[in-house]
């Protein structure tokens, strides 16, 4: 029997590092603007259940998740509604190379309340701000955000900005014009056509022509600090299959 002590001991301390090995690795790490949310749950659990590795996602503005990837913070896969954002660090070289990918476009939104009178399609320039009477018009800060810089360029080629420009309520992001709205206090709100889906109490009133503005794009991209293995998430998320829901939910696949 003495004899066989050294060897459970040795069994007994190998039991750690067997477990270790054992253990599944740690989720990626998306970090992705609030917009995409209802997309990556979705496709979090198609990933899941197609033997993808597990995921922990969050979501934020596109200036604080830049923010979070200039400080070295934790993020393998990087999903911004900002293309200039990316190209900037790319520039700076915080991206993995040839990872970036511009996945996904979007429609620009004029939204009101459901309960408010039917508006009519933009016909003319001066449509916006007929429609906003003397109503306040709520949109994501252009100084902050794509999609207010977006709004911007679409009511300035339509001539309506300087109209509105006096009535606007700039804020942080869309879900807040789109609150304000549903409280009453804006008239109207400018958005992506994603934020409105399935937002109770509130409908497009109508959809800005294309030619107004520039492409609406959704650039995805592995930061250099991150896990390697999540090209092969990127991967999927620009595959057929995730297609097939990134169309459902109104987005358009690239």
């Amino acid at each position: 029997m003495p004899t066989r002590r050294p060897l459970l001991l040795a069994a007994l301390a190998a039991l750690p590092a067997a477990a270790r090995a054992q253990a599944p690795p740690a989720p990626l790490v998306v970090c992705a603007v609030a917009g995409l949310q209802p997309g990556l749950q979705r496709l979090d659990q198609l990933w899941r259940a197609q033997g993808g590795r597990g995921l922990r996602l969050q979501f934020n503005t596109s200036a604080a998740l830049v923010r979070l990837v200039e400080q070295g913070g934790t993020c393998d896969l990087l999903a911004l509604a900002d293309p200039q954002r990316m190209e900037a660090l790319e520039a700076r070289r915080l991206l993995r190379p040839d990872s970036r990918q511009n996945l996904l476009g979007n429609d620009l939104v004029l939204v009101t309340a459901a309960d408010q009178p039917a508006l009519r399609r933009l016909a003319l320039a001066l449509d916006v701000p007929q429609m906003l009477g003397n109503g306040r018009l709520a949109l994501p800060d252009p100084a902050l955000t794509a999609a207010g810089r977006t709004a911007r360029e679409a009511l300035t080629n339509l001539g309506a900005w300087d109209a509105v420009a006096p009535r606007l309520l700039p804020v942080p992001e869309a879900r807040t014009a789109l609150d304000l709205v549903r409280k009453g206090e804006a008239r109207l709100a400018i958005a992506y056509a994603t934020d409105v889906f399935q937002e109770a109490g509130l409908r497009v009133a109508l959809i800005f022509p294309a030619e107004s503005h520039g492409p609406i794009t959704y650039a995805f991209a592995q930061p250099r600090r991150g896990d390697a293995g999540a090209a092969e998430l990127l991967a999927f998320l620009a595959g057929p299959d995730a297609a097939a829901i990134w169309r459902q939910l109104g987005f358009a696949p690239r």
